[in-house]
């Protein structure tokens, strides 16, 4: 669940999440609403994967700072290079 996640956060350093939406106790968009809060998890970025395709749920996530958006069933390759371009960009930003 969301509120598990954020305190196994809270004593390591993570390059990205990967978030469902839908989970047990803080779903998906809590769980990026406290990161966002928090100065320590904040500059984290979010990939939600999740099985809600609607383009409300899509624009939602996007406001809430996700930085892509995959639906389930996925594609490996679609991960992998979500993922990529995730930490490239954050590699990029590092050295500036």
């Amino acid at each position: 669940d969301g509120k598990e996640v954020l305190t196994i956060m809270g004593g390591l350093k993570f390059d990205a999440v990967i978030a469902d939406l839908e989970m047990h106790v803080m779903d998906g968009y809590d769980l990026m609403a406290e990161m966002r809060k928090s100065p320590d998890l904040r500059s984290i970025p979010v990939i939600v994967l999740t099985s809600r395709a609607g383009d409300k749920h899509r624009q939602k996530a996007a406001e809430m700072g996700a930085r892509d958006y995959l639906v389930k069933p996925f594609e490996e390759q679609e991960m992998l290079g979500a993922l990529k371009k995730l930490l490239s960009r954050a590699a990029l930003a590092g050295r500036a």
